[in-house]
């Protein structure tokens, strides 16, 4: 039987803080991430290398191989969702897992989705800080994602495979590509299952209280 959720976070070794932060908080005791970056940090968990690249558009490449890797292992085989995050997303892990099983019968992906890529205004395109989720059914049925050169955002390489295998994007409002602060959403923190932009320990553990408390 398949495992529920996966859980993907896009990073790099120059911001250790951020991967110690969400270890700290809202991964404690979750055990089905992994940490995807350039170089691996020897005494940190659950990290591979994708890449070389540890400059802000090696994300693009990250994320690409990231996903070809769990086609090329076979690991939708294991997993039902994968969810994929930067290493400055808070995750409400509870609201999260309750989500992903309230859409098992439904549709191959969730997130927040924007259209403000300048070559192409139709493309419609999640947003990598607020978390994205992709059916395991989709990836192992999809055509191989590939990188499109020239293409830095991470975000657009996903959308354009996701457009190129005719899948609906379906906003989820729960999807934050800001703090609650910026997102209007102060005192409503339970309800909402990520915010992006959450750096430090300090905020991830404030947030990490709020969602805890009943």
């Amino acid at each position: 039987m398949k495992k529920l959720l996966s859980v993907h976070i896009l990073t790099t070794h120059k911001y250790r803080s951020r991967q110690e932060s969400q270890l700290k908080t809202w991964l404690k005791g979750f055990d089905d991430f992994v940490f995807y970056t350039d170089i691996c940090i020897d005494d940190l968990p659950n990290q591979i290398s994708v890449s070389d690249d540890d400059s802000y558009q090696g994300c693009a490449e990250k994320q690409v191989n990231e996903i070809v890797r769990i086609k090329d292992n076979k690991l939708y085989d294991d997993f039902e969702w994968f969810f994929f995050c930067d290493d400055d997303t808070f995750v409400n892990l509870e609201l999260l897992k309750q989500f992903c099983s309230e859409k098992l019968e439904e549709f191959e992906t969730y997130g927040k989705t924007g259209n403000s890529w300048p070559p192409d205004f139709s493309l419609t395109y999640y947003s990598g800080g607020a978390g994205f989720l992709l059916r395991s059914d989709f990836i192992k049925n999809s055509t191989r994602i590939s990188r499109r050169e020239g293409i830095q955002f991470s975000d657009v390489q996903v959308g354009l495979w996701l457009r190129e295998n005719g899948i609906k994007l379906n906003h989820e409002s729960k999807f934050n590509s800001h703090s609650p602060s910026q997102s209007n959403k102060v005192g409503c923190e339970k309800n909402e299952i990520t915010f992006h932009y959450i750096q430090d320990a300090e905020s991830m553990g404030a947030l990490k209280e709020v969602v805890s408390n009943d």
